[in-house]
Order: structure tokens, then C-alpha cells, then sequence
């Protein structure tokens, strides 16, 4: 048996006791658990473990795993509905256009990487989620706006969520 915890944005962190673990859980749980977070004792999914979500009650939930490329034009409505694009600069970007709020992050880069990254997004019919457009987004979004890692993750984790449960809703 394992005692599992909540951790930011949902996600599960996990005390596994030694093979030979033999002491009380309930001090285990003290000792490992931050204080005042609930906690329990539960058999573990077999799913990755990025993908538990803590629930208040009963067994682990397993989330569907974060979408790795979407379609441009999902990504678009991702942006828009994050405020990132205005349904205008979506409406364009989804056919290919390069969204000139984009420019900001090619800010720095010689004449070679900006015509590559143009390129890249006129061509791509899928946008990858560690690819250079959104690396430089979330880059970008991090310096102007202030964020930090947490809230870059939050913004990528919303972009990216599986069908029906984010950007798309």
C-alpha cells in the first residue's frame, strides 16, 4: 500500500514505504505528508503517474494524458480562449497566417530563425506542444507577462488538455 497526497494542479504525490516497512502509517504520514494535507492509503493505478488526479473520495483518478501535437486550428481556439489571440488573429492563424501578436517573441532572433519559425507555422497542419512555436510562446508569455513556471505549465497544461476537458470547450 502506498499513502498518496494531493500536490499542486491536481496531481498526486506518493510516500511508498520500503518493502520491509512494517511501522505505523499514520506516523509515516506525519513524518512525509505535508501538514494539514489529507492524505490516505491506496492501492496505485497502473497508469504514469502524470496522469493521477486526486480525488476527495475513493481511488485515484486517471486523466487522459495531455495531447502532444494539435491541429492548428485547435490551437488557435486554444489561444483565443486563453486570450492569448483575438478570434480575428485566430480566425487567421488557423489558415496559416502568422499572428502578428507572435512577433513579439521573435524579438532577439536573427532574419534565419524568424523566416523559420514563419515557415514552420505556415506549413505545419499540427502544432507541437515541445516544439520551437510553442517553446517561444510559453517563453515569451513567461517574460511579458510575468509568469511563472506554475502558471506557464497551467497555460500549457490548458492549451493541450485533452479533448472535451479544456482549450476546446
Amino acid at each position: 500500500m502506498n499513502l498518496v497526497y494531493p500536490a499542486e494542479h491536481g496531481a498526486v504525490a506518493v510516500v511508498r514505504p520500503a518493502p520491509d516497512f512494517e511501522g505505523d502509517l499514520q506516523a509515516l504520514a506525519a513524518l512525509a505528508v505535508p501538514t494539514g494535507v489529507a492524505w490516505r492509503v491506496v492501492d496505485l493505478p497502473d497508469a504514469p503517474q502524470d496522469q493521477w488526479r486526486w480525488t476527495d473520495q475513493g481511488p485515484l483518478d486517471v486523466a487522459p494524458p495531455m495531447a502532444q501535437y494539435l491541429p492548428r486550428e485547435v490551437f488557435c481556439v486554444a489561444l483565443m480562449s486563453h486570450g492569448i489571440l483575438t478570434e480575428q488573429e485566430a480566425s487567421s492563424a488557423a489558415l496559416g497566417a502568422w499572428p502578428t501578436r507572435f512577433d513579439a517573441f521573435l524579438e532577439g532572433k536573427d532574419l534565419i530563425d524568424r523566416l523559420r519559425l514563419k515557415n514552420q507555422w505556415g506549413a505545419a497542419q499540427m502544432i507541437t506542444r515541445d516544439g520551437p512555436i510553442v517553446t517561444d510562446l510559453l517563453a515569451y508569455l513567461a517574460r511579458s507577462g510575468g509568469l511563472d513556471p506554475d502558471q506557464i505549465n497551467t497555460v500549457q497544461a490548458h492549451i493541450f488538455a485533452p479533448q472535451g476537458s479544456g482549450a476546446s470547450s
